[in-house]
């Protein structure tokens, strides 16, 4: 004779929470990794903003954008070294970003833990900078980095404090060329 125990068919408590806990683990793994997919992704599209606004401001000179009712000498993007902001503007034919006599076309800021950590430029030799000022005059567009044509080409280095690796976003000022690569 069968007792009533053996009969009987399921999972027993232990089984259930054993499963439970294997599901909690596998939940919380996918939510910390989708976090720092997330913040990838972020950190990713700030590099191609950027890439994006040096390709934008070259088209304005290409095009002769009007920029609050005035057609500028030239358009230019400058970085900032608080490492959080860039400017689109009209230059007044200095070739230099001044905010007084200048024309803002836009302001951007990098999002949160996102910050520009440095800029190398190519002229006669490589040097860092604490600022970079990308000029374009038109009609060619004529290119001037940091007021000086013996620039070729500039870097601009992304870092993000949620994510590893370094993004570098490339301008050659001869052929006009820009991309985006990742450094770790």
């Amino acid at each position: 004779m069968k007792t009533f125990l053996k009969e009987r068919q399921g999972f027993t408590l232990i089984e259930v929470i054993i499963s439970m806990v294997i599901f909690i683990i596998i939940l919380s793994l996918s939510t910390v990794n989708h976090r720092q997919g997330e913040h990838a992704s972020t950190f990713r599209l700030q590099a191609l903003n950027i890439e994006d606004s040096i390709r934008s401001v070259q088209n304005m000179s290409l095009t002769g954008k009007e920029i609050a009712g005035v057609i500028p000498n030239a358009y230019g993007i400058f970085f900032d070294d608080d490492g959080r902001t860039f400017i689109i503007y009209g230059d007044d034919g200095d070739n230099l970003f001044d905010e007084s006599k200048d024309v803002i076309y836009s302001e951007m800021s990098l999002d949160s833990g996102v910050e520009l950590y440095g800029y190398n430029l190519f002229c006669d030799g490589v040097f860092l900078s604490n600022t970079l000022d990308i000029v374009f005059i038109p009609p060619r567009p004529t290119v001037i980095i940091n007021n000086t044509l013996a620039c070729s080409n500039s870097v601009i280095f992304v870092k993000s404090s949620n994510s590893d690796g370094k993004w570098e976003v490339h301008f050659d000022a001869v052929s006009g060329r820009t991309w985006t690569e990742f450094s770790e």
